[in-house]
């Protein structure tokens, strides 16, 4: 054996072994830097790793059967011990693992944590990570939507594991094509990681570079992936394991299971999928170009259900766009739709949070079920719980009359900051419950710390908010929203708001009108119209309401429900109820609930007592404002008691919904009788409104 080993020594087998190692382990790492930013696909390296290997026990039985000598390359044994040169190439072989160990070192020094390294955070330090937005490298850049999808199929994944805080989306799409650093990146989000990648989809190809870099600009991990088109799901699971991998994540087998499925394993569907989603997110403009948007999204939706009957996820986000199109609506047929893919969903699979969360706004908004809206959410938030949708829903919620809880909006606003953290609607949110909780030096902290994220209309009303709570008195939001016209001349929420407060604050109507006209004339999107017209009425101008109504562009904006509302009123107004009545039988076809509404206020001003009653105990008349709709109702009979019962129930509400409700109560013409009343007067006292002369 001692004299095999001493032959292997002699024919430099184990030095030009050792020196094989290291001359392959220096390239490996080299190519494992290189290859993947120019974009070489995966197969390279790989091949390269196997031919390394097969070409191993080659170089070693070649190392034993040659030899170089002064001839040249000549076998072991077939020429004279004095023509070898075994010593001299022993001293070559050591020449060479010496500079290859030096490299390898100096890579390990250089580049510590480079492709393959594990990624470590002190101890203590909370886990982040966020996924920006996947390049579109295809030739013509126009699959933008599937880059999209990729991106959000890789966070949602990502978000499932505990301990991992995920960034959502919203904030890391504004780092888009972004000029900006990792670092400046990963800081501006507040997270240790980055996840960031590209995709080049071609007919049935598909080439998806994901790489994994810490704040530092680090790069801990990289991989291409170039396979058929079909295979995107299981690229999808393979990243995101790859990153909890290097993450050093330890994963419950529930987890597990959550970074391995797809809500579809139909590429067809799922890309329908995924462009339905690109319209409702992408399309988020006023008035019609919502509504248009959302129809093309569901259409789009239901064509992916048609390829997949069981893809739940698109069942519940046929859900969600009919509640969305119901906002702004308000037709009943959308809420039947809602509820019939929502069940489906849930049918499909019980554990799609959006399910829950549909279903939340579902008992809120229409079923007054707050309790079950409650429950439904916690579900949601179970199911999901680093959405932050969720967690800003739970605001509202909780922001709500019958569960108004500060301490937990607050504590679900943080939330939702942590994972958004440049979403200025959470910002927004953040600083109106501080407000609300009469944190006011907290709060004024917080605006001087987020003006970028505030504009000008959002700035004045938290401004205004805040005065208004502070100094007892509602003329403050007129100010505040004065103050930042001046400003912005041609702001149309301004103007729209100023409108709003003239007429229910002051009651200077003639200046409420002249916003209004403004705001029409810089934003004609349904509401707005409406609003002009109302404004008219207001003012008993039926002569310029008349001509605004038989206009062909409003009344195509405003859309045969609001025309029949509008003309229903417009009549109303003027005491020619018969007339009135032909528009009013029309509203019934439309929206009961709003029917029932309208009918008891018809009813009372033309003094049918009976009828309002009887309209009153009817399930479908639920007005979103019931103490307003019959504390009004109430006055146009003239029944002093009823009104103020009502508006003793408005006392009863949280000081925010307190002090909406009062203005819509003296915004209301029918209280224009009670204006002297000394009951009355405390009532717009005790909700910081001036007194009437």
């Amino acid at each position: 054996m001692s004299k095999f080993i001493q032959e292997l020594k002699r024919r430099n087998v184990i030095k030009a072994a050792l020196a094989y190692v290291v001359v392959a382990w220096v390239l490996l790492q080299v190519l494992s830097i290189l290859l993947p930013n120019i974009g070489a696909p995966s197969w390279v390296f790989q091949t390269l790793l196997l031919l390394l290997i097969v070409g191993f026990p080659i170089w070693v039985v070649f190392s034993w059967v040659y030899e170089v000598t002064e001839q040249g390359l000549r076998k072991t044994g077939s020429f004279p011990k004095e023509h070898s040169v075994s010593a001299s190439t022993s001293k070559r072989l050591n020449i060479l693992i010496l500079v290859g160990l030096v490299a390898a070192i100096a890579i390990l020094l250089i580049r510590p944590t480079t492709a393959g390294a594990k990624a470590s955070v002190p101890e203590g330090t909370e886990l982040s990570i966020a996924v920006l937005p996947f390049d579109d490298m295809s030739e013509n850049k126009d699959s933008e939507w599937f880059c999209d999808g990729v991106t959000e199929d890789l966070l949602t994944r990502l978000s499932k594991i505990e301990g991992l805080r995920v960034i959502s989306r919203t904030s890391t799409e504004q780092f888009r094509k972004t000029l900006k650093s990792i670092p400046e990146i990963a800081r501006e989000l507040g997270v240790s990681y980055i996840v960031e990648g590209s995709v080049r989809k071609h007919k049935n190809k598909l080439l998806i570079t994901a790489q994994l870099i810490d704040a530092n600009d680090k790069h801990l991990w990289a991989n291409n992936y170039e396979k058929e088109l079909d295979d995107v799901f299981e690229i999808q699971r393979d990243v995101s394991h790859a990153i909890v991998s290097q993450l050093k994540v330890v994963i419950t087998p529930e987890e597990e299971k959550s970074l391995s499925s797809s809500s579809t394993k139909n590429i067809e569907a799922y890309q329908l999928f995924l462009k339905a989603k690109m319209v409702s997110d992408t399309l988020r403009l006023e008035g019609q170009a919502i509504v248009e948007g959302y129809r093309k999204s569901i259409e789009l939706l239901k064509e992916a259900i048609d390829v997949d009957p069981n893809y739940a996820d698109a069942y519940a986000h046929i859900a969600y766009s009919y509640l969305y199109l119901y906002d702004i609506e308000a037709e009943e047929k959308s809420i039947t739709l809602a509820r019939e893919f929502n069940e489906k969903a849930l049918e499909i699979n019980a554990n799609t949070a959006l399910v829950y969360s549909n279903r939340a706004y579902l008992n809120n908004v229409i079923d007054r079920d707050v309790a079950e809206a409650e429950k439904n959410l916690n579900k949601a938030l179970s199911l999901d719980p680093k959405n932050n949708d969720i967690h800003k829903e739970m605001v509202y919620h909780y922001l709500q009359n019958n569960v108004y809880n500060l301490e937990k909006a607050l504590v679900h606003v943080n939330e939702a900051e942590k994972l958004n953290p440049l979403s200025n609607e959470i910002k927004i949110m953040k600083a109106r419950v501080l407000i609300l909780n009469s944190n006011f030096d907290e709060a004024e902290r917080y605006l001087e710390q987020i003006p970028t994220y505030l504009s000008i209309e959002k700035n004045a009303s938290l401004i205004g908010t805040k005065n208004m709570l502070k100094l007892k008195d509602q003329q403050e939001m007129i100010k505040s929203y004065a103050s930042a016209l001046e400003q912005d001349p041609d702001n149309s929420e301004i103007h729209g708001m100023l409108a709003g407060f003239y007429s229910s604050v002051t009651k200077e109507f003639s200046k409420s009108v002249h916003h209004r006209k403004k705001q029409f004339e810089l934003d004609s999107s349904r509401i707005i119209a409406m609003n002009y017209s109302y404004a008219l009425f207001r003012i008993k101008d039926f002569g310029a309401s008349k001509k605004l109504l038989e206009n062909q562009i409003y009344r195509r904006l405003v859309g045969e429900q609001g025309l029949n509302q509008l003309w229903q009123d417009y009549y109303a107004y003027q005491g020619l109820y018969t007339k009135a009545t032909i528009y009013h039988d029309k509203i019934k076809e439309q929206n009961l609930s709003n029917y029932y509404y309208q009918r008891a206020w018809l009813m009372a001003k033309m003094g049918k007592k009976d009828s309002v009653y009887a309209i009153f105990k009817k399930k479908e008349y639920s007005p979103g404002n019931i103490e307003v709709a019959k504390s009004s109702c109430f006055a146009l009979l003239l029944e002093r008691d009823s009104v103020y019962k009502y508006l003793d129930k408005i006392q009863e509400k949280h000081l925010e919904r307190r002090l909406y409700l009062a203005r819509a109560v003296n915004n209301n013409p029918s209280m224009d009788a009670f204006a002297k009343d000394p009951r009355y007067r405390e009532f717009l006292k005790a909700n910081y409104l001036p007194l009437p002369d």
